[in-house]
């Protein structure tokens, strides 16, 4: 009896991105196109003007820019070879929806979104007391941010774009305890 050499069988599917540099270019792409977006605004001496009026980040966005589904896309995070790739993205779609909380017509999906994708927790103070025996009183505190008023001239539109841009090109990531990290090791 005769032995055969055994070919190598690889499960599953050939990796979409054969390297990380790759991988990162279409990335970046992927912020650079949803950074690009405008909206027509006009001033009060009636010119239309086009003002930044960015794209949200969201991982599915950035899967559908990549041609794959959203769940390819977090598989590449468990491969050691992409993880940092994977996990900037990622944290640059949380940065996006933190900073998003600003806006005060969205925020309450903002902060479903935090809760429900990015393992967020929404939590109140409950305080119950009785004197001697008598009814409980309740207090129930909500701490809630203020937001900025909506920005109503081209000016102020231009000034909150430069102010979340510069955020994001700091790579400032809120921590859920309220403290700022920067990153300062690239």
């Amino acid at each position: 009896m005769t032995k055969k050499k055994m070919k190598r069988v690889t499960a599953g599917r050939p990796l979409k991105f054969k390297s990380v540099k790759k991988l990162q270019e279409q990335i970046d792409a992927y912020f650079e196109w949803c950074d690009s977006r405008t909206k027509p605004f006009v001033t009060k001496e009636g010119n239309v003007v086009q003002i930044p009026y960015p794209r949200p980040y969201t991982i599915t966005g950035l899967a559908l820019w990549l041609d794959t589904s959203r769940e390819c896309l977090l598989n590449y995070e468990k491969k050691e070879k992409y993880f940092d790739t994977i996990r900037r993205a990622k944290l640059r779609c949380q940065n996006f929806t933190e900073e998003s909380l600003w806006t005060p017509k969205i925020a309450s999906g903002v902060i479903f979104n935090l809760v429900n994708n990015w393992g967020w927790r929404n939590t109140s103070d409950v305080k119950v007391s009785g004197a001697d025996g008598g009814a409980l009183k309740t207090e129930v505190t909500h701490k809630w941010t203020h937001f900025p008023p909506e920005p109503k001239t081209v000016e102020e539109w231009q000034q909150q774009y430069e102010d979340m841009k510069r955020l994001k090109d700091e790579n400032t990531i809120a921590i859920t305890d309220g403290t700022t990290d920067t990153d300062d090791t690239e």
